[in-house]
């Protein structure tokens, strides 16, 4: 079962690419609607760390309590980018995986590392 709120789906292109070339030609992708991800859930402080990583350089995160957060995101309007930031967004993927035998070619790691140089050039 997929939980989605408002948020941002994150999946490294050559999966999307890899996915959609897949539900083309598989004859029981047909009339069917299915969800896709990178298969990790990911939380947004290891999100974060990798990024910085993939990109060589330090991650520069200090720790600030979720309830803190939160009351500042109810005094300034902006619960819901609060929620976005602490909150959880998962995608199951496990109907694309059962019906066409779908595996991502690419970890997220390896989607971020490939990323970050192409974007250092």
């Amino acid at each position: 079962m997929a939980s989605l709120r408002t948020g941002v789906v994150l999946f490294y292109l050559d999966n999307l690419v890899d996915v959609v070339a897949l539900s083309l030609i598989h004859p029981a992708a047909a009339n069917e609607l299915f969800l896709f991800s990178d298969s990790e859930g990911v939380s947004t402080l290891w999100l974060i760390r990798c990024i910085a990583d993939a990109l060589g350089k330090p991650a520069r995160i200090f720790p600030v309590p979720e309830i803190f957060l939160r009351i500042v995101g109810a005094f300034t309007g902006r619960r819901m980018e609060i929620e976005r930031l602490v909150g959880s967004l998962s995608v199951d993927n496990s109907a694309i995986r059962k019906k066409l035998g779908w595996k991502p070619p690419y970890t997220m790691q390896e989607g971020l590392t490939k990323t970050a140089e192409w974007f250092k050039g």
